[in-house]
């Protein structure tokens, strides 16, 4: 159904209906059950977490806790400093070679000091 121009916009104004997504009853908005069927529509589902909401969403605002994901949820590890990383950029490139020649000098001047006779 298209909005013709004769249809009222509403931008930014908080609706004060709502429809049961079990029975399909409009009615007006409220936290408690559906007057309709009896089932609870708004407020925090599932687990609580002591603030009325999700035990994962934050209050359905759309941002996951990730202290109370389950430990093989990969959105509990994704952009964490807790991945493991390649050190690549370590080994090879201007840094690795400078680190490799660090690495030969040093070997070079124990291999020195051991060639040296020993005086006691």
């Amino acid at each position: 159904m298209a909005a013709s121009a004769g249809d009222k916009c509403a931008v930014g104004v908080w609706a004060n209906r709502m429809v049961c997504g079990y029975c399909s009853t409009e009615q007006p908005y409220q936290k408690e059950k559906c007057v309709g069927c009896g089932h609870k529509l708004a407020g925090g589902g599932g687990v609580s977490n002591g603030r009325g909401g999700a035990q994962f969403w934050e209050g359905g605002a759309g941002c996951r806790n990730r202290s109370m994901l389950n430990k093989n949820d990969a959105k509990k590890w994704t952009n964490s400093k807790l991945k493991t990383r390649s050190h690549k950029e370590g080994r090879v490139g201007e840094e690795g070679k400078q680190r490799r020649e660090a690495n030969v000098a040093k070997l070079a001047e124990i291999k020195a000091a051991k060639a040296q006779p020993h005086h006691c």
